[in-house]
């Protein structure tokens, strides 16, 4: 569990900034005695809400005591968890959204801000410090928006740019280094009660690992599942999901595949502590979208 933080900048130019925010999490894995895990992340929970996360995980982990559904390589209709899509997005975001790597053609979006892709008119993504509570400024005191869009109906939007590039290509600062740190992807029409009936046959995904990009020209995403990932049987879980590989185009998962978005927006909230807590949380929807698994 974890609770709030204060980040102050004063300087002898006479500012002095403080905020307060980060609210409080928790993180909770539950593993068998053969190490079968479910994991989840919540931000500002209520008791009554992590009563009823930690039954259901208790159910889930039963089902990953089954024998393991071995899918052959194929394309795949498929739920990604609020978790799995951040994982993805995670990779995406490292070089994805800043100006420098935008106006280099390093992004691995290069093509969705150059206009020769884009993704479901159902995507809407921004950067949105106030609710991932963040910092309204920069770790050097520049004052920052609350939000910026990122991408809009599935075009691109605005770049982030921190002090140096914002300088470099003349443009406003409006992010710390160009990273985004408080992701918020709008949320659609499916309820967390139809999930497995809009899946019918196919995959529920709800951990990724070992993600990176495989092909940066074309915004392909590589990643092993991890934790509670299942095989969906006619709308019910049926048994744990083999370990195995995705390779898709963002262009793919999240536009020529993508069905639907979840109703319920999760805020997943940053647990890394390199030398410190850090800030930030990212809040996204589970998606209905397609996967194909290479091994």
């Amino acid at each position: 569990m974890s609770g709030p933080q204060i980040m102050a900048v004063c300087s002898s130019l006479g500012h002095c900034l403080v905020h307060c925010g980060g609210g409080e999490s928790i993180d909770i894995s539950i593993f068998d005695q053969n190490y079968n895990a479910i994991k989840k992340i919540r931000r500002n929970p209520n008791i009554e809400d992590i009563s009823i996360m930690v039954t259901e995980m208790s159910h889930d982990l039963k089902i990953l005591q089954r024998p393991m559904v071995s899918p052959k390589p194929d394309i795949y209709r498929a739920w990604l968890s609020a978790e799995a899509l951040g994982e993805l997005l995670g990779s995406i975001s490292w070089n994805g959204f800043s100006v420098d790597s935008q106006r280099s053609g390093s992004s691995p979006l290069n093509k969705l801000y150059t206009g020769d892709k884009q993704l479901s008119a159902q995507v809407f993504l921004c950067e949105n410090r106030e609710i991932g509570e963040m910092p309204l400024f920069t770790d050097e005191g520049f004052l920052l928006p609350a939000e910026v869009p990122l991408i809009q109906a599935g075009k691109a939007a605005m770049t982030l740019s921190g002090a140096r590039s914002a300088m470099e290509f003349e443009v406003p600062i409006n992010s710390n280094e160009g990273y985004p740190s408080a992701l918020f992807l709008q949320g659609g029409d499916v309820s967390d009660t139809e999930i497995l009936h809009k899946i019918g046959t196919g995959l529920y995904i709800g951990r990724l690992w070992y993600t990176n990009i495989s092909d940066p020209e074309n915004g392909r995403l590589t990643a092993m599942t991890r934790y509670d990932c299942f095989w969906v049987e006619d709308g019910v879980l049926a048994g744990p999901l083999a370990p195995v590989r995705m390779d898709s185009s963002i262009y793919d998962i999240l536009g020529t595949n993508l069905e639907a978005l979840g109703k319920n927006v999760y805020q997943i909230p940053e647990t890394q502590s390199y030398g410190h807590r850090s800030w930030g949380a990212s809040s996204f929807p589970g998606v209905l979208t397609a996967l194909k698994i290479t091994l």
